[in-house]
Parts: C-alpha cells; sequence; structure tokens
C-alpha cells in the first residue's frame, strides 16, 4: 500500500493521476476526517458544548476533506457554516457542497425506511430533526402521495425508490427554500465567502489547501469556542499557543499508535503519535487490502471504514496538538 500525504495527495488529485494498476493507493483523507470528528468530539465533552445544538462552521468545505466532515456534521450539529472562497466560482461549489450534505440526510431517511433504522439514532443534530419534521409533515398532509408540488413529489418519489436517486439534495434543497423554521432564515445551513460568522460560532473546524499560517487568528473566533485545523501546513496562528485559556485550539487528525509503537523521523510528530493518512496506511496494509482504498472523491462511508480498521487495529485519537507541542493528553478516547 502507498500513501499520500499532506500535498502530494493534492497534486495527483487526490490520488486520481496515479497509475494503481500494480500497487495500491490511499490518501490518508479517510481515517483523518474521522480523527477530526473524534478530536471534535473530544473536546466538545471537555468544554461541556452540546453538539447537537452547537453553531458550527467548516473552513474550507469545498475541499476533499472539508465536504466530507460538512457531510458528517449535518447529522449531528444545531446550525452549520460553510466557508469557501470568494467570486461566483467559490459560492457554487459551496452551493454543491450544501447539496451534497442534505443528499447525505436523504441518505439517512431512506435508510430508515428500507433497513427500519431510527433517523434520529442515526442523525441526533438540530438541523437533521428540523429536516425529518418538515419532511414528515409534507408527508402527512399529501394524502396517499398526491402531492401538488412538482418538486416535493419528486422528493418522495426518490425516497420511495429502492435506491436513492443522486439529485435529491437539490431537489430537497429547493422543497426547504421557502419552509419558515421558526422565525429562523432557514434550516440551519447557510454559505459564506468570508470569516466573519466564525464571531459566533462554537466550534469552528479548518481544513484548507492554503500554506497561510496565519489564515485563523484567535481575533477571528469566539473565546471559549473549539478550534480544530485539520490543514497541513496549520492554518492556526501560533498566538492561540499563548491564549489557551480562551480558546480550545488544537491541531487535528493526529493518531496514537497501537502498542506503545513509535515513528521518530524528521517532520513527524514524534513518539506513538502520527499523522492521520500515515496511519490510513498502516490500516490499510494490516488490513490485508490488496485495491486502493480512498482514492478521488472522500465519501461519508470511507470515514466509518476507516474507523472500524482503527479499532480491529488498535489505533485511536491521538494527544491534541498545537505548534507541535502537546497540550492536551487525550485519557479517555470517544467510541
Amino acid at each position: 500500500m502507498v500513501g499520500l500525504g499532506a500535498y502530494t495527495s493534492i497534486v495527483t488529485n487526490n490520488g486520481q493521476t496515479i497509475n494503481d494498476y500494480e500497487v495500491p493507493i490511499t490518501t490518508g483523507n479517510a481515517y483523518t476526517a474521522a480523527l477530526v470528528l473524534l478530536g471534535i468530539d473530544y473536546a466538545a465533552r471537555e468544554q461541556n458544548i452540546d453538539i447537537a445544538t452547537a453553531k458550527v462552521a467548516v473552513v474550507g468545505a469545498t475541499g476533499n476533506i472539508g465536504l466530507v466532515l460538512a457531510k458528517v456534521l449535518i447529522q449531528q450539529v444545531g446550525q452549520l457554516h460553510l466557508i469557501g472562497r470568494q467570486g461566483e466560482s467559490g459560492l457554487f461549489r459551496l452551493r454543491y457542497a450544501r447539496q451534497q450534505c442534505l443528499q447525505e440526510l436523504l441518505a439517512l431517511i431512506h435508510q430508515e425506511s428500507v433497513a427500519d433504522i431510527d433517523f434520529h439514532e442515526m442523525a441526533p443534530g438540530m438541523i437533521a430533526r428540523k429536516v425529518y419534521q418538515v419532511l414528515n409533515t409534507k408527508r402527512e398532509r399529501a394524502k396517499l402521495h398526491h402531492f401538488d408540488d412538482e418538486a416535493v413529489a419528486a422528493l418522495f418519489a426518490g425516497l420511495d425508490a429502492e435506491k436513492l436517486p443522486t439529485d435529491m439534495g437539490t431537489v430537497l434543497e429547493k422543497v426547504l427554500a421557502d419552509e419558515p423554521f421558526d422565525n429562523e432564515e432557514s434550516y440551519g445551513v447557510e454559505l459564506h465567502t468570508d470569516m466573519a460568522i466564525l464571531r459566533s460560532c462554537d466550534i469552528v473546524v479548518v481544513a484548507t489547501n492554503s500554506p497561510d499560517p496565519h489564515l485563523i487568528t484567535p481575533e477571528k473566533v469566539r473565546p471559549g469556542s473549539i478550534v480544530c485545523c485539520a490543514s497541513v501546513p496549520s492554518n492556526l496562528s501560533p498566538t492561540f499557543e499563548d491564549k489557551l485559556d480562551h480558546f480550545y485550539a488544537f491541531e487535528g487528525g493526529l493518531a496514537r499508535l497501537p502498542e506503545n509503537s513509535r515513528i521518530d523521523f524528521v517532520g513527524m510528530p514524534g513518539a506513538d503519535i502520527c499523522y492521520g493518512c500515515i496511519a490510513e496506511t498502516l490500516l490499510t496494509g494490516f488490513d490485508g487490502h490488496n485495491h486502493s482504498f480512498c482514492k478521488g472523491l472522500l465519501e461519508v462511508e470511507h470515514v466509518y471504514q476507516a474507523l472500524e480498521m482503527a479499532n480491529q487495529h488498535g489505533f485511536s485519537l491521538g494527544d491534541l496538538k498545537l505548534n507541535d507541542k502537546v497540550w492536551k493528553q487525550v485519557t479517555s478516547v470517544p467510541e
């Protein structure tokens, strides 16, 4: 197994330009994303923040890792703010990201109907509950599935199909656009091409391709908030290190190796901590993969598969670091 890390996955279009006919590859993005989510959950427990009602921002939401994080978080949080690049192209990509997030919610609703699994167990956040409630209300009003609204009719036809169509996120967006939500502006997913919203967020997740070490500064986020950065190199300003009494800031995507193993090498975190991309490469090797694991577009399914392999082989969430220094030892790992 050949693992890609940092910019090697970016310049190869997430590994798609690499010939993997003889040697399988993985980008490392799946377990990195999983570790970010575990880190956020751990930090939220430490800060007594209820993720189900929390206001969460994803900076870099149109990127490969940022998008999959948004697709998972929409299931869990109270409000979700997707932040991308400025300009019309940036806004276009953000709209696509939102539609993909809604598609993920619909996939869970569809799974409830075909697999008899409680939706609220799969998606406990307030956004998910709002959308679920709206759809149930519309279903009740439909009377034998006779829908007057074309978009609503198409949406429920898709949900009732054996396999959910891939464009239902776009349809759901249209259905929700005119729906009132307790006098709020929307159902809880907003798009931004600047970072002013960060000042009011409980949790900020950063996953960009930018090499800017000062992209996120303490002045841009709310005191008391959780700030997790998955970017390599980090986008968190070094000034966070002097203000950890006011911000729960850390660099996510670090794993703890099993059985006191160590990787001591130039550019590595050191000791029993390693980057998620390296851990994913090891995991797929240990698991006996003879084909590429995470190549191209990262899917939520990849994240859960990586977590399953990690649990099986003893990998877990690593200590939380900032500026290459451990400032929070992880003692109890969230499931």
